[in-house]
């Protein structure tokens, strides 16, 4: 038999008031905690420890678990991690590298090639002056023999010169040498100091952690006292607090459930937490009576189930969405980057051939001095040798001639009165003795 709907909505009221007092009642059950006025007796001094800050202190504190049984080599390497010493690292010494002059070398090379080029000179006019010189050409000497100085004094002060800028050279090497020595000494004194500190704060660090541990020791009998007094509190509290919800459910929990269950005889407990929704619906004539109001329920459950699975689904889609998206991106950015490192590695490339190139130029230009230095040297030693073929042929020539007028003019029976005697050769006056 059905209740008309107003009998209907007034039982309906009264069963949620009372499903409303049951679940107060139940959450006065979990809520409760008992009031703490236990005395305590054992108080924990400060954390021992010379630390930077009281902040330090407590951070350090509340780092480590005293309970613990290694608490004690917690607390010491912990404390050695703050406040160790840290030994100091060996020094990268910078090697040494000799300074070098392009310049003073080539020109050492250029002043060794003329000093050469000198001394050629005087051993050639030398060996000349022996060889290409006889009576007739005797007056000549003095000028073989200034030529021959003058390019031996040349060499002379060239080679000087070469010996004096490999002096210098080697001072600049050596004065190098001496600053980089004094760096490496430097250097190893720095650290040999800061070796000499590391150790004097060794020393009173062993002092000041073996004080921490020792107060550390004291501190923390003090504190596992102080754990197992509030762990009795603890359960005392748990004790008082079982004993005071066990009260609420007799006295007060208990009968709310069998007056509810006296007065529910339309709703199962299934559907007890929504009977407000039942209520609106019946209430909104969308439904006659409870069991209507229910399946309705089950059909709105339905519905907002499925809502909730295309919201879901929509999530799912635009996470996927914008997971494919932050995709692209990372892949564009990879391959910007790529392209980045690819033009920065091709400039890089460029530059090198281009440095290379320069060089490769350089070194042909020099290659083009050195050869036009050569051809002109070998041009001036080709016509200094064909202008000496040339005067010792034409020496040689005079010479012959003189030879053959001296015969002519010796064997000629004219000799003592012909006015040109000894001047000149095939003399058409010649008549043999």
């Amino acid at each position: 038999m059905s209740l008309p709907r107003e009998e209907l909505l007034k039982k309906l009221n009264t069963i949620s008031d009372l499903y409303d007092n049951v679940l107060e009642i139940k959450e006065k059950m979990s809520d409760y905690t008992p009031d703490d006025n236990y005395e305590r007796k054992i108080e924990v001094p400060r954390f021992p420890g010379k630390f930077h800050g009281e902040e330090f202190r407590i951070a350090f504190r509340d780092r480590l678990d005293h309970t613990a049984s290694d608490a004690l080599e917690l607390a010491a390497y912990c404390y050695d991690e703050m406040y160790q010493p840290k030994k100091p690292s060996e020094p990268q010494k910078p090697q040494f590298n000799a300074p070098s002059n392009y310049n003073n070398e080539r020109s050492q090379k250029n002043i060794g090639c003329f000093s050469y080029l000198a001394i050629g000179v005087s051993i050639f006019f030398l060996i000349g002056s022996f060889v290409g010189v006889d009576e007739s050409t005797a007056d000549t000497l003095p000028i073989i023999y200034t030529v021959a100085a003058i390019a031996a004094a040349l060499f002379i002060i060239l080679r000087i010169i070469i010996i004096a800028k490999k002096t210098a050279e080697k001072k600049l090497v050596a004065a190098a040498r001496a600053e980089h020595d004094k760096k490496i000494k430097n250097i190893n004194a720095e650290y040999n100091n800061a070796l000499k500190a590391y150790e004097s704060d060794c020393a009173s660090y062993k002092l000041q952690r073996q004080e921490f541990l020792n107060e550390y020791i004291e501190w923390r009998k003090v504190y596992l006292k102080s754990v197992d007094e509030e762990k009795e509190i603890a359960d005392k509290l748990e004790e008082e607090r079982l004993e005071a919800v066990e009260k609420i459910n007799k006295e007060e929990l208990i009968p709310a459930l069998n007056e509810l269950n006296d007065a529910n005889d339309l709703i199962s407990e299934k559907y007890l937490p929504s009977i407000k929704v039942i209520i609106d619906l019946i209430k909104g004539s969308r439904a006659d009576d409870v069991k209507e109001a229910i399946n309705l329920y089950e059909d709105i459950l339905y519905r907002e189930r499925q809502l909730q699975l295309e919201r879901e689904k929509e999530q799912q889609r635009r996470r996927e969405e914008e997971l494919r998206r932050e995709d692209e991106e990372r892949r564009y950015r990879e391959e910007m980057e790529f392209r980045e490192k690819q033009e920065y590695n091709r400039q890089l490339e460029a530059e090198e051939q281009r440095k290379a190139e320069e060089r490769r130029h350089q070194e042909d230009m020099e290659q083009r001095e050195r050869m036009e230095r050569d051809r002109r040297y070998e041009e001036d030693r080709q016509r200094e040798a064909d202008r000496r073929s040339a005067e010792k042929a034409d020496y040689e020539r005079r010479r012959k001639e003189d030879d053959a007028t001296r015969r002519q003019c010796n064997t000629c029976a004219l000799s003592e009165r012909c006015s040109v005697a000894f001047t000149r050769p095939n003399c058409a006056s010649y008549r043999p003795r």
